[in-house]
């Protein structure tokens, strides 16, 4: 089965700030903007879970 996607805007600032860092920071292994944001977005969503069963 295909994944199917949806768009997320963020502001064009955020963008650009994004695709430097990926750029500067290379050695990480990030593709894209697109990547970079999704795994930031399981990261965080992972920490608020960790953060929630300790409570």
């Amino acid at each position: 089965m295909a994944k199917t996607y949806k768009d997320v805007k963020i502001p064009e600032e955020l963008f650009f700030n994004i695709k430097n860092f990926i750029e500067k920071y290379s050695e990480l292994g990030f593709r894209s903007v697109s990547e970079f944001v999704n795994s930031s977005a399981r990261n965080e969503m992972e920490r608020i879970e960790d953060r929630k069963r300790d409570e």
